[in-house]
């Protein structure tokens, strides 16, 4: 074996070792919220959750670039306890490859932007630019103290060289981060419509799967007699079936639908399904920002 072949060996089993470790974290993190016996309103609610994500995904590619936790995140508190205990999702999930078609699809989305210069998520590459500003502040204002308290710099003149350097501190990371957002919205901009062209099965594909847990989610609906106008989403295609689209919005040039399940009027349940509440991720984290929606999914920039 090569020495190239060595170390690329080498370099997968240490990300397989991270991501087993991660998983094991994210596991004694997240709390369980399903099990066999959770009410079909609690089922409706984490595959809502599931849908809205995928729809994300095999929309909007780019976005979720580079968010390896957060999808481990992901798949541990929302897609394994409906993988586990609902037999349903279960099989389409294997049916469609889902792990692997993401993987194919993320694979191809670094790569393209790759090529335009971006290799890490924009919070990896701002922390390059951003922590040697404030190191350098820390140096600069640690010197121009020392030199006061050595009697080099007259008193009160030290303001003059600190005030402009903590405006700098203060103002260069917030410049730092805006102008690569806007580059990189450009550059999703530039490229979504060609990546879209040339990915078309892969994410045709992904959005039949995510039709069929629509499809799930309506027959428990239809069959426990479940009001679908009660569950409401944002999904960014407009042709789904089983789903009423209510309304299109725009949020910073983007263009989604709010949409509820097609379902007739039945009547409410009982307090039980009342008090069924939408999965959360783990509040507290990035990745809870990133991915915690309420009634509709918010747009985030991939930040």
């Amino acid at each position: 074996m090569s020495e190239i072949e060595e170390k690329n060996k080498n370099e997968t089993e240490l990300e397989e070792q991270n991501e087993e470790k991660e998983k094991k974290k994210q596991k004694k993190k997240g709390k369980p919220q399903l099990s066999p016996e959770s009410p079909p309103t609690e089922f409706i609610q984490f595959m809502l959750t599931a849908i809205g994500f995928y729809d994300y995904i095999f929309s909007r590619p780019f976005d979720l670039l580079f968010q390896d936790r957060a999808f481990m995140q992901y798949e541990v508190q929302i897609i394994e306890p409906l993988i586990n205990y609902n037999e349903s999702f279960k099989k389409v999930h294997e049916e469609y490859a889902v792990d692997e078609l993401i993987s194919s699809i993320m694979e191809a989305g670094k790569k393209r932007a790759a090529e335009g210069g971006y290799t890490n998520s924009l919070q990896k590459t701002s922390r390059k630019y951003t922590l040697p500003l404030y190191i350098g502040t820390i140096a600069a204002m640690g010197v121009v103290l020392v030199l006061s308290f050595m009697g080099l710099i007259p008193a009160g003149v030290e303001w003059y060289v600190m005030i402009p350097v903590l405006i700098v501190a203060c103002l260069g990371p917030t410049l730092i981060n805006y102008f690569m957002q806007k580059n990189w919205m450009k550059f999703i901009e530039d490229n979504l419509q060609d990546f879209i062209s040339e990915n078309i099965n892969e994410l045709k594909k992904g959005r039949d799967f995510v039709q069929e847990v629509i499809n799930t989610a309506h027959g428990i609906m239809m069959e426990k007699e479940i009001d679908g106008r009660r569950f409401r989403m944002m999904v960014f295609n407009n042709d789904y079936e089983n789903l009423n689209i209510l309304e299109e919005r725009a949020q910073k040039g983007i263009r989604f639908y709010v949409a509820d399940f097609s379902t007739p009027p039945f009547e409410e349940m009982g307090d039980e399904a009342n008090k069924a509440e939408k999965p959360k991720i783990d509040e507290g984290s990035e990745e809870s920002e990133e991915f915690e929606k309420s009634d509709e999914w918010e747009i985030k920039e991939e930040g």
